[in-house]
């Protein structure tokens, strides 16, 4: 796949998450619905900090995430354990749109080359060149976009993409 269309992709499927984001109230954002682990909330933030962490773990640098960021949305989390107040949506967003940017800087032209080491996930699944990490980020991002849109389906939300300012008007 061209650089530019992956790029493309990964910008489109961000743009989607975050109008589902923008579409969302505080309130609604932290509910967890009977037959989900998480909420909305945690399912934005947990994008966020597993694209920073696999770019971080790629490139040897240092994740570029928040205090507190990894105890709210880290793998096995959950907003049951949680203590302290979680991020609001308009955080989340800002750390969303500035990472989108960043990718396209930092990946941009080096999406055909090959990694210093292969990224493995588990026993089986392994990418090898930046292009590949990419494109595990998008799935990785359309699969809990998808839970949010249930979340959002099961807490009777009709309107997964239209802004809140739309919609009240």
């Amino acid at each position: 796949m061209e650089n530019k269309a992956l790029l493309q992709m990964f910008t489109f499927s961000r743009s989607n998450t975050l109008a589902s984001l923008k579409a969302t109230t505080e309130e609604q954002a932290l509910i967890v619905p009977e037959g989900f682990n998480n909420s909305i909330v945690w399912n934005l933030g947990h994008i966020f900090i597993a694209v920073e962490n696999i770019m971080a773990h790629v490139d040897g640098s240092k994740a570029n995430i928040p205090n507190g960021y990894n105890e709210f949305f880290g793998h096995s989390t959950s907003p049951s354990t949680w203590t302290k107040e979680a991020p609001t949506l308009e955080e989340l967003a800002v750390h969303l749109e500035e990472q989108t940017e960043r990718i396209a800087s930092v990946y941009g032209d080096k999406l055909k080359e090959k990694l210093s080491e292969p990224l493995r996930l588990n026993e089986r699944t392994m990418f090898e060149t930046y292009g590949e990490v990419l494109n595990f980020m998008i799935w990785h991002e359309g699969l809990h976009l998808g839970v949010i849109n249930g979340i959002k389906r099961a807490i009777g939300i009709k309107e997964l993409w239209t802004p809140l300012q739309a919609q009240n008007q």
